[in-house]
């Protein structure tokens, strides 16, 4: 089981481009979500409670190249067996800074790709500092996760 907490930060584009397998890793708010999609969420493990509000992670892995390509052309994402297309703003530098990519390599070459669940961690890296600087998580239906903004996001 990984725990990202314990993985190497990425910080520079040089690292990231020199770096094996990656992982990109948000939290969003899913208060939004329509009640049976949330009880999916609940009942597989896969959201959080927090002052009031359901939180979800939202995570990918794969190699840089491949995520770098995509930050224009949308990740595909499953959320509560919706499928959709999640659209980022396409700046590699900002989301470095925020602190939401790390090195993978090690793990992959394992084998291990199982990712611990560590819920005082993802609010303390993903939740708390954006609160303590006034920003409001948004609801997965608004154009935005986390402090990445998300140019659109598409259902089918």
């Amino acid at each position: 089981m990984i725990k990202i907490s314990e993985l190497s930060l990425i910080t520079d584009a040089k690292t990231f481009f020199e770096t094996d397998k990656i992982l990109s890793m948000d939290v969003f708010c899913i208060d939004s979500l329509p009640a049976v999609q949330k009880l999916i969420l609940e009942a597989k493990d896969a959201s959080f409670k927090y002052r009031g509000n359901l939180y979800m992670p939202l995570i990918f892995k794969g190699s840089p190249e491949n995520w770098f390509l995509n930050l224009k052309q949308g990740f595909p994402a499953k959320v509560a067996g919706q499928e959709m297309t999640i659209f980022f703003d396409g700046n590699l530098n900002s989301l470095l800074r925020q602190k939401k990519v790390y090195d993978l390599t090690r793990h992959y070459k394992k084998g291990e790709v199982k990712i611990a669940k560590e819920i005082d961690f993802f609010i303390e890296r993903y939740i708390t500092p954006y609160e303590a600087k006034g920003y409001s998580f948004h609801n997965l239906s608004i154009p935005q996760i986390g402090s990445n903004k998300i140019t659109s996001i598409t259902c089918k």
